[in-house]
């Protein structure tokens, strides 16, 4: 196959009962692959079936993928017990994801899992469209709301990942009256690659609760395998967020908490009013009691922070504590 171009078009999978919505499969063997102005969806709604699993490039990676002018990878479950379905991208070269494109998971308001995201890649850029009505960004993200759990985000690159006015989030909603489960954090993103080097320009990479269920984790590098670099300009963040209004007739509302933030890398920046936070807070008046969460961070080079913050905080619960570790310059 020389190339895969999927313009203008719609392949989608939906169950609306009880049997499983059909799972995509996109081969295009050591091929570029185009999406453009479309959408790829596998999805469940009102019933008990699972939404199908999409995959690219399983067998034999395809040789780049470009998603541009607004396109759409997902999987939801609305409304439904049935799970989302998964979304694996395999990818020798480079992935980029344009123009206010998404690759997205969603369980709204059902008992359902999100399915997870994976991307495996040489390299990854996401910008988003500027245009003179604002910026729309470009996305992988995860959600869930009521009593649904929302999938984990785990990003593979070997050289480099590049965000601009773009996100990469996971978040949860509150539950609905009458529904007393009340899900552990989920939403986990993870950032991994020996070496990789990471630039945030007016991006975000985010983990928020904003109902019951506590705020997911977030990762980037390891003690085996840090990042190269780690580089936030611009009002770039990383964050771990908890957040609670008041208006949800529930006596579990401010209580969740914000997840961890874990990061590993030999060299960190951080200008231009970016920060990297973990908080649980309230808003117009409301008071949060979650904790807020721990910030790990470990530089094994130099670090520079220039106007910029690493901050914790709570209204009423535990401040989560920052280590910070810098073996060289700071």
């Amino acid at each position: 196959t020389q190339g895969l171009e999927i313009a203008g078009s719609r392949i989608s999978t939906t169950s609306s009962g009880p049997i499983d919505a059909g799972s995509i499969e996109l081969s295009a063997a050591g091929a570029a692959v185009s999406i453009s102005n479309s959408q790829i969806s596998s999805n469940t709604e009102n019933g008990t079936g699972n939404a199908g699993t999409i995959r690219m490039g399983s067998l034999i990676p395809v040789g780049s993928l470009s998603v541009s002018a607004g396109s759409e990878i997902s999987t939801s479950s609305i409304s439904s017990s049935g799970n989302g379905g998964e979304i694996s991208l395999f990818v020798d070269g480079a992935v980029e994801i344009l123009d206010g494109s998404r690759i997205s998971s969603d369980a709204a308001d059902g008992i359902a899992q999100g399915g997870d995201i994976f991307v495996r890649a040489e390299s990854l850029r996401l910008v988003g469209d500027s245009s003179p009505g604002g910026v729309t960004p470009s996305a992988i993200t995860s959600s869930a709301s009521n009593a649904g759990t929302a999938g984990r985000i785990t990003l593979e690159v070997e050289q480099n990942l590049f965000l601009l006015d773009s996100s990469v989030d996971a978040s949860v909603g509150p539950i609905n009256a009458g529904v007393i489960l009340r899900p552990v954090a989920l939403g986990q993103i993870q950032i991994l690659g020996n070496g990789l080097d990471v630039s945030l320009n007016g991006s975000t990479i985010a983990a928020l609760s904003t109902g019951e269920q506590d705020a997911g984790s977030i990762e980037l590098g390891s003690d085996a395998d840090p990042l190269g670099s780690l580089s936030l300009s611009n009002g770039s963040t990383i964050s771990t967020i908890s957040t609670f209004d008041g208006t949800v007739p529930d006596p579990l509302t401010g209580l969740a908490d914000a997840g961890t933030i874990s990061i590993r890398t030999q060299n960190l920046a951080l200008t231009g009013d970016s920060r990297i936070t973990s908080t649980a807070s309230g808003e117009g008046g409301a008071l949060a009691t979650g904790d807020a969460g721990t910030i790990d961070l470990v530089v094994s080079q130099n670090a520079r922070l220039a106007a910029s913050q690493i901050v914790t905080q709570a209204d009423l619960g535990e401040g989560g504590d920052s280590n910070v570790d810098v073996a060289g310059d700071l």
